[in-house]
């Protein structure tokens, strides 16, 4: 959309999600402007951006008392990211003191990701779900421009807003980082090694990127590391709802192809739903294309490994040839109506030409006997001498002749 038409969508919008998070105001500004910025599509940049009140929740925890290390830890900030297509991205970032062996443990045993995971579900169903609802009740009223309102979503609609609770999957997946202190010493190295479960002979030089946990040691700024991992994050799962979206439909589409009965109208539909998946695939593959382009510096570099590392354009691949393959098989099953439907349509022309056949046969008989003898020999002499019986069975006959011709050149 042109500039103007998204500076007054993102004005409408945060009259709204203001309400419910206050604005975060970024220093870093989109654009060739500088080294320190990137020039990004619409599509990949933040529509909004807003602090998560996090007072109720940190009581509620401490309250708890489930995590130890909770108590020792510094709750920096917490902000969630409203993109483009409907995805949200929830950065959490918190400074973990760890000072005893036991909590040395905790950390390599992988018990603190479980944590973290399970805090950001807790996080999500208390300071972000309720709030939902209500931007949704707006937007539906609202009818802003340019914007696909909650009631109408088709593809991305995992997300039911006026649940009393949200889904357990509603959460897609947790991403930690963990920057490693500039000072730390050699046994805090090797525990944070065992963390991401790191070959004792890898040397992290910069950073270790992983799907799940991702450290840094060489320290970087912690805006430009956020900055590109939303990205891949909104990416991934733009491709992970997608694959989801699209596995559910070659699961009905399974069902349709056991009924002899589908109606084309719905198999149509189903088609029409799959290509506007793969012509969005095609649209958010160009625009990542174009975000990893416009991506500068250290951040460029940086991008293209978190690409590697999670395998996004294998991930983009995989959800094409899914589409694909169910764009393939309704096309097999539209065909096979349509066919049945042109034999149908044959097999009615034919009879009805039959049905003339033995017609003209009678009229010949009935006309040939009431004309008078000319003495000239011709057809009409021919069907005088036939009996009425004599010309339905050569009707009948010729008939089947043409029926078994029909069905020898089908088959």
């Amino acid at each position: 959309m042109p500039a103007n038409e998204h500076q007054a969508l993102k004005i409408d919008l945060s009259e709204i999600l203001s309400h419910y998070f206050e604005q975060y105001e970024s220093t870093v500004t989109n654009g060739y402007t500088n080294i320190n910025s990137d020039n990004h599509p619409y599509f990949f940049q933040p529509i909004y951006s807003g602090h998560v009140d996090l007072i109720n929740f940190d009581a509620l925890v401490t309250k708890q008392q489930k995590y130890a290390w909770w108590s020792e830890s510094l709750l920096k900030q917490c902000v969630i990211h409203f993109f483009d297509d409907s995805i949200a991205i929830l950065e959490l970032q918190i400074d973990i003191a760890i000072n005893h062996d036991l909590d040395a443990e905790h950390l390599s045993s992988g018990e603190l990701d479980s944590d973290l995971t399970q805090l950001i579900k807790l996080l999500y169903e208390t300071s972000i779900y309720p709030k939902l609802g209500f931007i949704a009740d707006a937007l539906n009223k609202k009818k802003l421009v340019n914007v696909i309102q909650p009631k109408d979503f088709r593809i991305f609609d995992d997300i039911n807003f006026h649940a009393e609770k949200p889904s357990t999957d509603a959460v897609l997946w947790t991403g930690r980082v963990i920057f490693q202190p500039p000072n730390s010493t050699p046994p805090q190295q090797t525990m944070l090694k065992r963390w991401i479960k790191a070959e004792d002979e890898i040397e992290i030089e910069r950073h270790y990127i992983g799907s799940g946990n991702s450290l840094v040691v060489e320290y970087k700024d912690l805006e430009s590391w956020s900055r590109v991992q939303r990205i891949c994050q909104a990416y991934n799962a733009i491709l992970y709802l997608l694959n989801t979206k699209l596995k559910q439909k070659y699961s009905q589409l399974a069902k349709y192809d056991e009924k002899c009965n589908t109606r084309k109208r719905k198999l149509n539909a189903l088609l029409g739903q799959s290509i506007r998946s793969l012509e969005h695939i095609e649209f958010c593959r160009l625009e990542f294309k174009d975000a990893h382009i416009g991506t500068q510096a250290y951040r460029g570099i940086l991008l293209t490994e978190i690409i590697d590392a999670w395998q996004l354009n294998q991930f983009e691949e995989l959800t094409v040839k899914r589409a694909n393959l169910i764009k393939s098989r309704i096309d097999a099953m539209l065909e096979e109506q349509q066919a049945a439907i042109n034999r149908t349509v044959e097999y009615l022309l034919s009879g009805i030409g039959c049905l003339a056949i033995i017609d003209l046969m009678i009229s010949l008989v009935s006309t040939s006997k009431s004309l008078e003898e000319d003495h000239v020999p011709g057809l009409f002499d021919l069907f005088r001498t036939m009996p009425q019986d004599g010309s339905s069975w050569l009707s009948v006959l010729l008939v089947i002749a043409i029926f078994i011709y029909l069905y020898r050149i089908r088959t």
